[in-house]
Protein backbone atom coordinates (compact mmCIF):
# COMPACT_ATOMS: atom_id res chain seq x y z
CA UNK A 1 0.00 0.00 0.00
CA UNK A 2 1.71 3.55 -1.13
CA UNK A 3 0.99 6.64 0.46
CA UNK A 4 -0.34 9.54 -1.29
CA UNK A 5 -0.75 13.37 -0.64
CA UNK A 6 -2.18 16.18 -3.57
CA UNK A 7 -0.78 18.92 -4.70
CA UNK A 8 -4.02 20.88 -5.44
CA UNK A 9 -5.24 22.04 -2.26
CA UNK A 10 -6.19 25.32 -0.81
CA UNK A 11 -2.86 27.44 0.54
CA UNK A 12 -2.02 26.64 3.91
CA UNK A 13 -3.97 23.37 4.41
CA UNK A 14 -2.25 20.07 4.18
CA UNK A 15 -3.69 16.79 3.27
CA UNK A 16 -4.12 13.55 4.41
CA UNK A 17 -2.47 10.68 3.29
CA UNK A 18 -4.62 8.35 1.39
CA UNK A 19 -4.09 4.47 1.21
CA UNK A 20 -3.84 3.22 -2.27
CA UNK A 21 -3.57 -0.54 -3.23
CA UNK A 22 -0.86 -1.72 -5.04
CA UNK A 23 -2.06 -3.26 -8.95
CA UNK A 24 -2.78 -6.81 -8.46
CA UNK A 25 -0.37 -8.64 -10.64
CA UNK A 26 1.73 -5.31 -12.25
CA UNK A 27 4.60 -6.62 -14.21
CA UNK A 28 7.03 -3.91 -15.89
CA UNK A 29 6.28 -5.05 -20.08
CA UNK A 30 9.48 -3.65 -20.69
CA UNK A 31 11.55 -4.92 -18.27
CA UNK A 32 13.01 -8.08 -16.68
CA UNK A 33 10.31 -11.02 -16.56
CA UNK A 34 7.43 -8.53 -19.03
CA UNK A 35 10.34 -8.05 -21.81
CA UNK A 36 10.42 -11.58 -22.52
CA UNK A 37 7.51 -12.87 -21.30
CA UNK A 38 5.27 -13.85 -24.98
CA UNK A 39 2.19 -13.32 -22.92
CA UNK A 40 3.02 -9.66 -23.12
CA UNK A 41 3.35 -8.80 -26.36
CA UNK A 42 0.20 -7.56 -27.62
CA UNK A 43 0.96 -5.13 -24.44
CA UNK A 44 3.80 -4.21 -25.57
CA UNK A 45 3.12 -3.19 -29.15
CA UNK A 46 -0.05 -1.67 -27.78
CA UNK A 47 2.16 0.83 -26.12
CA UNK A 48 4.54 0.86 -28.88
CA UNK A 49 1.42 1.28 -31.51
CA UNK A 50 -0.24 4.64 -29.08
CA UNK A 51 3.11 6.46 -30.00
CA UNK A 52 4.97 6.05 -26.55
CA UNK A 53 8.35 5.12 -27.39
CA UNK A 54 10.35 1.88 -25.41
CA UNK A 55 12.64 4.25 -23.22
CA UNK A 56 9.92 6.41 -22.20
CA UNK A 57 7.91 3.19 -21.49
CA UNK A 58 10.87 1.64 -19.27
CA UNK A 59 11.12 5.42 -17.81
CA UNK A 60 7.75 5.55 -16.99
CA UNK A 61 7.01 1.98 -15.43
CA UNK A 62 4.71 0.83 -17.59
CA UNK A 63 3.21 -2.37 -17.29
CA UNK A 64 0.52 -5.40 -16.95
CA UNK A 65 -0.84 -7.89 -15.70
CA UNK A 66 -1.59 -11.48 -17.33
CA UNK A 67 -4.62 -12.45 -15.63
CA UNK A 68 -6.79 -10.95 -12.62
CA UNK A 69 -8.88 -7.59 -11.75
CA UNK A 70 -6.20 -5.86 -14.20
CA UNK A 71 -5.66 -8.35 -16.43
CA UNK A 72 -5.13 -6.99 -20.16
CA UNK A 73 -4.90 -3.99 -19.40
CA UNK A 74 -1.58 -2.06 -19.54
CA UNK A 75 -1.25 -0.08 -15.77
CA UNK A 76 0.48 3.43 -15.58
CA UNK A 77 2.07 4.63 -12.58
CA UNK A 78 1.16 7.67 -11.19
CA UNK A 79 4.63 8.65 -9.32
CA UNK A 80 5.19 11.20 -6.95
CA UNK A 81 8.50 13.57 -7.79
CA UNK A 82 10.50 11.18 -5.37
CA UNK A 83 9.68 7.94 -7.97
CA UNK A 84 7.22 6.61 -5.46
CA UNK A 85 4.44 5.28 -6.38
CA UNK A 86 0.81 7.38 -5.62
CA UNK A 87 -1.24 5.36 -7.46
CA UNK A 88 -2.08 4.13 -10.78
CA UNK A 89 -4.01 3.81 -13.87
CA UNK A 90 -5.40 0.80 -15.62
CA UNK A 91 -6.67 0.63 -19.33
CA UNK A 92 -7.81 -1.64 -21.17
CA UNK A 93 -5.54 -2.98 -24.14
CA UNK A 94 -7.50 -5.86 -25.82
CA UNK A 95 -10.58 -3.44 -26.77
CA UNK A 96 -13.84 -5.55 -24.82
CA UNK A 97 -13.45 -4.61 -21.10
CA UNK A 98 -15.85 -2.26 -19.68
CA UNK A 99 -14.82 0.13 -17.49
CA UNK A 100 -11.90 1.07 -20.10
CA UNK A 101 -10.41 2.68 -17.63
CA UNK A 102 -9.74 1.97 -14.09
CA UNK A 103 -8.02 3.61 -10.82
CA UNK A 104 -6.47 2.75 -8.16
CA UNK A 105 -9.04 2.51 -5.10
CA UNK A 106 -8.51 5.63 -2.64
CA UNK A 107 -6.67 7.26 -5.24
CA UNK A 108 -7.96 10.74 -5.56
CA UNK A 109 -8.07 12.02 -9.59
CA UNK A 110 -8.25 15.85 -8.62
CA UNK A 111 -4.27 15.70 -8.95
CA UNK A 112 -2.16 15.63 -12.09
CA UNK A 113 -0.44 12.43 -13.76
CA UNK A 114 3.45 13.46 -14.20
CA UNK A 115 2.81 16.70 -12.06
CA UNK A 116 6.49 16.03 -11.26
CA UNK A 117 6.56 18.49 -14.57
CA UNK A 118 5.86 21.54 -12.12
CA UNK A 119 9.36 21.21 -10.37
CA UNK A 120 11.37 22.66 -13.34
CA UNK A 121 10.79 26.17 -15.24
CA UNK A 122 9.23 25.40 -18.43
CA UNK A 123 8.26 27.68 -21.29
CA UNK A 124 4.90 26.73 -21.08
CA UNK A 125 3.04 23.77 -19.53
CA UNK A 126 0.78 21.36 -21.77
CA UNK A 127 -2.40 19.24 -19.98
CA UNK A 128 -4.08 17.15 -21.34
CA UNK A 129 -7.03 14.67 -20.94
CA UNK A 130 -5.35 11.16 -20.13
CA UNK A 131 -2.57 9.89 -19.45
CA UNK A 132 -2.38 7.93 -23.47
CA UNK A 133 -2.58 11.40 -24.30
CA UNK A 134 0.41 12.61 -22.88
CA UNK A 135 2.76 9.67 -23.09
CA UNK A 136 3.62 9.98 -26.61
CA UNK A 137 4.68 13.63 -25.50
CA UNK A 138 6.85 13.00 -22.81
CA UNK A 139 10.18 14.23 -22.38
CA UNK A 140 10.18 16.77 -24.51
CA UNK A 141 13.73 16.90 -25.87
CA UNK A 142 14.22 20.37 -26.59
CA UNK A 143 13.10 20.50 -22.51
CA UNK A 144 10.67 23.79 -23.82
CA UNK A 145 7.64 22.00 -22.22
CA UNK A 146 6.60 19.64 -19.80
CA UNK A 147 3.31 17.71 -19.91
CA UNK A 148 0.84 16.37 -17.31
CA UNK A 149 -2.55 15.09 -17.78
CA UNK A 150 -5.38 14.86 -15.87
CA UNK A 151 -6.69 11.81 -14.89
CA UNK A 152 -10.63 12.03 -17.01
CA UNK A 153 -12.26 14.89 -18.10
CA UNK A 154 -10.85 18.57 -16.74
CA UNK A 155 -12.75 20.05 -13.88
CA UNK A 156 -12.90 23.10 -11.76
CA UNK A 157 -10.83 21.13 -8.93
CA UNK A 158 -7.65 21.09 -11.47
CA UNK A 159 -7.50 25.14 -11.23
CA UNK A 160 -5.10 25.28 -8.93
CA UNK A 161 -1.82 24.89 -9.69
CA UNK A 162 1.80 24.90 -7.82
CA UNK A 163 2.95 28.69 -7.05
CA UNK A 164 5.95 28.31 -8.76
CA UNK A 165 4.30 28.18 -11.93
CA UNK A 166 0.94 30.90 -11.43
CA UNK A 167 3.11 32.81 -14.20
CA UNK A 168 4.15 29.31 -16.31
CA UNK A 169 1.64 29.44 -19.28
CA UNK A 170 -0.55 26.47 -19.31
CA UNK A 171 -2.26 25.19 -22.11
CA UNK A 172 -5.04 22.83 -21.38
CA UNK A 173 -5.73 20.03 -24.37
CA UNK A 174 -9.20 18.22 -23.94
CA UNK A 175 -10.63 15.74 -26.32
CA UNK A 176 -13.32 17.70 -27.20
CA UNK A 177 -10.58 20.61 -29.09
CA UNK A 178 -9.56 17.05 -31.49
CA UNK A 179 -13.14 16.31 -32.15
CA UNK A 180 -13.79 19.40 -32.85
CA UNK A 181 -11.15 19.35 -35.75
CA UNK A 182 -12.39 16.63 -37.32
Amino acid sequence: VHEICLFLVPEGLKPEPVKVQDPEGYVPIFGGLGRITQSFEPARQYVLNRGIEEFAAIELKLGSAISGYLGGRIIVPNLAPDGTWRGWIARDYIGIQEPKYRYAKGMRRTHLWNDVEFSTPREFLLCVEGVFDAMPLWPDPSEEFGVCAFLGKPTKTHREFPEAHRNTPLIIRSEEDDQRRV
